[in-house]
């Protein structure tokens, strides 16, 4: 029996693990497929066999994992994460001017930096402003149309 059988293993079984820590399913077609290649190492197939197993397994498997991955994009409602404030109304409690990179809103009872979308914009404070984007902790807004008109 060859000595190297349990490389393929715990490597198989280390991709597995990972899978769990990223939103792909590719380190599970690796993990699967470097399974495989230690089983074959186990029953005394040489190295040829056991890396070509492990490359048509991997390969094989890839399909499975982007249907999968597809079908879980399609299936995670909208608006999760810091996406959900994207269209929410904020009031404004500092100026935002982006050339003096201040700004701060108040969004359901939390306070946030803020950009404008529109850098020659600058948004007054009491005003209200729609939220077009997260980036990172900063809202990007937009000056609220609705308010100009009343």
């Amino acid at each position: 029996m060859n000595s190297y059988w349990w490389i393929w293993i715990v490597a198989g079984l280390i991709l597995i693990i990972g899978e769990f820590f990223t939103e792909s399913f590719y380190l599970s077609c690796l993990g699967a497929g470097a399974v495989v290649a230690g089983i074959l190492g186990m029953v005394n197939l040489n190295i040829y066999w056991q890396v070509g197993a492990f490359i048509v397994i991997s390969i094989m498997l890839l399909p499975v994992a982007i249907k999968i991955g597809r079908w879980i994009r399609k299936s995670t409602p909208e608006g999760v994460g810091s996406e959900r404030y994207v269209g929410k109304t904020v009031i404004v409690t500092e100026e935002i001017d982006n050339l003096k990179n201040t700004g701060m809103v108040r969004l359901e009872g939390n306070v946030w930096r803020a950009e404008s979308a529109d850098d020659s914009d600058i948004i007054e404070p009491e005003s209200k402003a729609k939220v077009e984007d997260v980036k990172g902790t900063r809202l990007v807004v937009a000056r609220d149309r609705q308010e100009e008109r009343n």
